[in-house]
């Protein structure tokens, strides 16, 4: 396959190599794409390649009229980027732009061949960020076949593009008389959420509730979603890359907070010291990516979470009237206080309810019964202060656990299930010696909308099987208890 990351120019290597590549995949089509500094720059390379288009990523301060015509390839795409083309334009050759070859220029992209036909790009009066209306004026237009006269998009820009009877507005919303448009072989646009996405029921239906709206609406634009690691359940991440790591509609980013979390539970003994620390954190993230998105060029206007009223509810919220409520548990994704508002769909639904929604929409079944799991995830499954040891301990068990309801078909009878590193030690004999090891342990409980619940009755012989894996698999844990309470008085989640 061809080695070439970024052409820097088309010599006679190049040229032999593109060709070459075309032989082997059967094609006599190329593309290029010129990233302009955007967050995403790679996604877009990633969702080309997924759709089989042979297309080669071209060094914008280097690659020349010259060397695009040495190419000859069907089309070019030019991304977004975080500076203005006004005050500190990209370095890019804009003879490009006269070659003929259809080019689609996004955000800045557009803004750039916008002013090299002699339209003017300003500052806006009133900037777009978030959900605007789109008033399709050419509905026949080729990027907006099929999508109606008007729906809702998502922008993000301060600049705006003025046509000076040069463009063909081919779209607009209140504040931006030229949202699309086209001038010959030249296509631009300017039309991005924020979605915490962990790959349970909830945030799942959340993420195609808004993959719904955008196919209602019409718009291209990616939903940006980030899957926070480091306190989550084993199976968690295989399941958010097996349902959304490929996908035309979502950009998944995955962040590793591992470090993060550690660093802020530190000496946090109390479940809620620990709710409270860990939720610094989760903000934190969501606030770092969207400032740097927004160095890319990319504002994120909202942030959506799956957030049930179940949360909110125990979080001592729901009533507008005032009403003092008690507060069971703080949950970590509400009144988090974002810099943007919170598009959040469920926030009047408990499981049940969301589960129906997400069945209505086609949300795959295998993440609907998935069992539910804490916002704080394995920080409310272990006692006393945490530290990388008994996190990986936790996991382990949990792991183990989890792998043999699924084993034993009890996992979709079972509505949460869970294990737990307490702070009880016992003592216990491995080998020939003494020893003492780290007490266990096990819940499960079955519930329709997480309110109330009653503690699951698994055979002995299946508890017995269990422990005895996680006794002789985690060296460190000497004893496994099985917890027999309910809900009320106890909570589903040990803290």
């Amino acid at each position: 396959m061809l080695n070439l990351s970024t052409i820097k120019k088309a010599d006679d290597e190049v040229l032999r190599q593109i060709e070459e590549e075309k032989r082997i995949r059967k094609t006599n089509e190329v593309f290029l794409f010129f990233p302009l500094g955007s967050q995403t720059d790679h996604l877009i390379k990633q969702s080309l390649d997924k759709l089989g288009v042979f297309c080669l990523v071209a060094d914008p301060a280097s690659v020349k009229e010259i060397d695009v015509i040495r190419i000859d390839p069907i089309g070019i795409i030019l991304s977004g980027g975080p500076v203005s083309v006004y005050e500190n334009p990209p370095s890019f050759d804009k003879n490009i732009f006269d070659i003929g070859i259809p080019i689609l220029g996004i955000c800045l992209g557009f803004q750039l061949w916008a002013q090299h036909i002699s339209a003017s790009v300003s500052l806006a009066q009133k900037r777009e960020f978030g959900i605007h209306s789109l008033n399709v004026i050419k509905p026949d237009a080729k990027l907006f076949f099929n999508c109606g006269s008007a729906f809702n998009v998502v922008q993000s820009h301060g600049d705006i593009v003025n046509a000076e009877n040069l463009i063909e507005i081919l779209a607009s919303t209140v504040n931006s008389p030229v949202a699309a448009g086209s001038y010959l072989h030249l296509f631009g646009l300017q039309f991005h959420v924020l979605l915490g996405l962990s790959g349970g029921a909830d945030s799942s239906t959340q993420a195609f509730l808004l993959k719904k709206a955008r196919e209602l609406a019409g718009v291209t634009e990616k939903i940006e979603a980030i899957y926070i690691k480091g306190v989550d359940r084993p199976d968690d991440l295989h399941f958010v890359e097996k349902y959304f790591a490929n996908t035309d509609w979502l950009n998944l980013h995955i962040i590793d907070a591992t470090d993060d979390f550690l660093q802020v539970l530190k000496d946090k003994v109390t479940m809620p010291e620990k709710r409270l620390a860990m939720r610094e954190v989760y903000k934190n993230r969501f606030e770092a990516f969207m400032v740097f998105s927004a160095l890319a060029g990319i504002k994120i206007k909202y942030i959506s979470q799956g957030t049930l009223y179940t949360d909110i509810s125990e979080s001592g919220g729901g009533y507008e009237s005032g009403v003092v409520k008690a507060q069971i548990k703080l949950h970590h994704n509400v009144n988090l206080n974002f810099s943007v508002p919170e598009l959040c769909s469920l926030i009047d639904c408990v499981k049940d309810t969301a589960r129906s929604i997400g069945r209505e929409i086609g949300v795959p079944e295998e993440l609907l019964v998935r069992h539910p799991f804490p916002g704080p995830g394995m920080v409310v499954r272990i006692e006393g202060e945490i530290d990388s040891d008994k996190l990986r301990i936790v996991r382990q068990a949990d792991d183990i656990f989890i792998e043999e309801l699924r084993k034993a078909d009890l996992y979709k009878n079972v509505w949460q299930a869970g294990a737990v590193v307490t702070n009880s030690v016992h003592t216990c004999s491995k080998g020939d010696g003494a020893a003492s090891g780290l007490v266990v342990a096990l819940w499960a409980v079955y519930s329709v909308n997480g309110f109330t619940a009653r503690f699951a009755r698994p055979s002995w012989d299946f508890l017995d099987h269990v422990s005895t894996r996680i006794t002789n698999e985690i060296k460190e844990v000497g004893a496994v208890v099985y917890r027999i309470s309910n809900k009320p008085p106890t909570t589903i989640e040990w803290g």
